[in-house]
This record gives C-alpha cells, structure tokens and sequence, in this order.
C-alpha cells in the first residue's frame, strides 16, 4: 500500500504529471493499492474549497472551470449557449469523487486526536519542536495503524514534512522509527516511491504520436474505457487500458498530437509504463446532426484551461498515462 500525505497528494501525487501517471501505473502494475489517511482527504477539499469559493466571489467564470474540469455543462458555456455554472457544494462532490475513485479512505485511529494534543503538549514527533503539527501526528497515527492491519505486506508512507526526517536526510527519524512497525517504509517524495518500484527505461521515438496511442485515446472516446456512463473528461484521466494494441478507428473521433511536454518510461519487471504530458486535438461526433470540435490534454487530470479557442475548442493540460 501507497499512503500519502497531503504535501505528497498536492505535489505529484494526484494531478496533471507524469509521476502522477506513474504512481497510478505503479501501483496497479506492482499491487500497492493507493490510499489517504481521512484527515488528507478532508484538508485536501478544504484547500480546494477555498481555492473555488474565491474564484465564484471574483465571478471568475474561466478560472472556475480550470478548477472544477469534469462539469459536464462545461461545453454549453463555451458556446455561450448556458450560464449554468457549478456552486461550491457540487465542485466539493466532484472532487471528493474524483479523489475517492483513485484513492482508499484510511480512518483516523480511535483517540489519534487526543495523542496528538498530547505530542504537542510534549514536543513529541511528529509534532514539531514548537508545539504544533498536530495534523501530522494523526497522519502518522493513521499510518502506523494501518501498516499493523496489512502487515506483513510493506506500506510506504511518503511525505516531504520533514517532522518526519532525521535532519536533512531523507530517512525516517529515529524516534519515529522506533515506534514504526517493521513494514513500514518512509519515502519524501512521489518520485522516490516511483524510483523504490521501477527502473527508468527510454521512450521509444514519436510515441505520443504513435497509431497505438491514437487509436486507444479514440477507443476510450468513444466507449469509455468499458464505462457505458463514462463522461470524456473524466475517463481519458482515468484511463488504464489492459494493452495498446491497434484496434479499428471509428469514424466519429479523430485525435491528433498537437505538442508533447514531457515523456517518462519505467519498468516493472516486463510491464513497461509510459507517462505522456501532451496535448491533443480531439475532433468527435457528438450526435449525427452536430460535430464539436475540442482541443484537449489527455491524461490523468485536466488541470487548468489555459485560453478559449473558437466555437468549442477547449485547450486544456493534463498527462495520459499508458500501460503496456
């Protein structure tokens, strides 16, 4: 198992990246489920909650559909064809959502609370020398508790606090080890969990322009990865095909590679994982008697909308993720 906290989640751990692509691969491809302790979850839709409601103070209506990518009505305000714009409530249920469907809920240990006044109280790690972090202290609790529970499977724990690190190491501090059941493994950062389950591999020339990686965006475009109820937005960032062989384009989505970001390669074993941040144009069907045109970046997450293109082209960024 795979736990994050909520530095490792904001950083690459959920988002628009490469390594968050192959965190996702990872952990399919090397069974480490991954999972949020209860209190990330809840500062994380704190902070998003925030990030929204001052975005619908400032009737900043691009800004707010940067932040909240899978509103469906998202097209017809393009056009300018509705004002129907999400509130504060649905953009938390979307994003809950959309973190709950790649990540397991861990609950906080019975009496974490109480510990971790007490940690305070005492200076005692994780809390910090100073008296706060008590958030982290639950974190940790919640962590350890769990490690318990599935040992002796391995559970990484990875965060950049470095209430957890000994000095300016990037190993777990003593008195924290001590106290850390043996299956535990301390890591700083998503890339050193990326580093600790795969070995780095060369990408193969043009690869997010390949036949392969057209042919499977339009497969999901138009079937949804398997989802019948898929929405387009959400299923390519969620996309995890069992291969990439060619299948027969349908005639009513046509993909093509606008500009590539950046290209990562690991390996597990035989599984080779590819990490593409790219953007595409999308050209679909959406009903026999109307074409859209859409420009968007495929992958994990859409992250911001950077302009409006005409009509209904929409340029988004984001990374797709490929298993092979």
């Amino acid at each position: 198992m795979i736990v994050l906290d909520t530095n490792a989640l904001r950083g690459e751990g959920f988002g628009a990246s490469c390594n968050a692509s192959l965190l996702r691969g990872l952990s399919s491809a090397c069974g480490h489920p991954l999972a949020l302790p209860q209190l990330v979850l809840e500062e994380d839709l704190a902070n998003y909650g925030r990030s929204v409601q001052k975005h619908l103070d400032a009737g900043a209506t691009d800004k707010i559909l940067t932040v909240v990518p899978s509103w469906l009505g998202r097209v017809d305000v393009v056009q300018g064809t509705s004002t129907d714009m999400p509130n504060l409530t649905t953009a938390l249920k979307y994003r809950d959502a959309a973190l709950r469907k790649v990540f397991g809920i861990l609950p906080s240990p019975e009496g974490a609370s109480d510990e971790a006044h007490r940690r305070e109280v005492n200076r005692l790690r994780p809390a910090s020398t100073t008296g706060g972090e008590g958030r982290d202290v639950v974190i940790w609790l919640t962590a350890t508790a769990q490690a318990r529970r599935i040992a002796p499977s391995q559970l990484f724990f990875v965060s950049a606090d470095r209430t957890f690190r000994y000095e300016d190491t990037s190993g777990l501090h003593a008195e924290l080890m001590a106290e850390a059941p043996p299956n535990l493994r301390y890591l700083p950062s998503v890339a050193a969990v990326i580093d600790r389950l795969s070995s780095h591999a060369d990408a193969a020339p043009d690869v997010a322009g390949s036949d392969d990686v057209l042919n499977a965006i339009a497969q999901t475009a138009s079937y949804g990865g398997g989802d019948p109820d898929h929405d387009l937005r959400r299923d390519l960032w969620d996309w995890e095909p069992p291969g990439l062989a060619p299948r027969e384009r349908t005639a009513d989505v046509t993909p093509s590679l606008l500009d590539v970001r950046e290209v990562q390669v690991r390996t597990v074993g035989t599984t080779r994982l590819t990490a593409i941040d790219a953007i595409y144009r999308l050209d679909l069907l959406w009903t026999p008697a109307e074409q859209a045109a859409l420009t968007v970046r495929l992958g994990i997450l859409m992250r911001h909308e950077e302009e409006y293109l005409s009509q209904v082209q929409v340029l988004a960024r984001s990374g797709l993720k490929l298993a092979v």
